[in-house]
Parts: structure tokens; C-alpha cells; sequence
């Protein structure tokens, strides 16, 4: 290998991708409304105790029994 530093000029030919420059507008909105929906915590159909009635109306709550 030589020790030559290759210079690399700057090209105005490559362009940001669009779908790179909307993820990151989309990315920190959506951040930003999942903080403020979730900063108490999730409720409703979200939260983990809300599916237990409808586990216990189809029998497959646990402890199961192992054959």
C-alpha cells in the first residue's frame, strides 16, 4: 500500500433521498404524540389487565394443566 491520501471532491450530484428527509419529520412527531398518549401509562385495550375478562370468557387463562 502506498501512503497517498486520496482526496475525494464534493459532488452536488447526489441528492437526499425523499423517504429519508420524511422519516426524519415523521420519526419525531410520531415520538412526540407516542410521549404525550402514553406519559401516564397505557389504558383502555392497551393496557395489559383489560384483556383478562375476555381470557376468562374463553377458558384460556392459566395454570394449565401439563400432559
Amino acid at each position: 500500500m502506498s501512503n497517498e491520501i486520496l482526496d475525494v471532491p464534493a459532488s452536488n450530484e447526489t441528492k437526499i433521498p425523499r423517504w429519508l428527509i420524511w422519516t426524519y419529520i415523521i420519526l419525531p412527531i410520531l415520538g412526540l404524540i407516542a410521549l404525550f398518549v402514553y406519559w401516564e401509562g397505557s389504558t383502555g385495550w392497551l393496557d395489559r389487565g383489560h384483556w383478562r375478562a375476555l381470557q376468562e370468557a374463553a377458558k384460556t387463562t392459566g395454570p394449565f394443566s401439563e400432559p
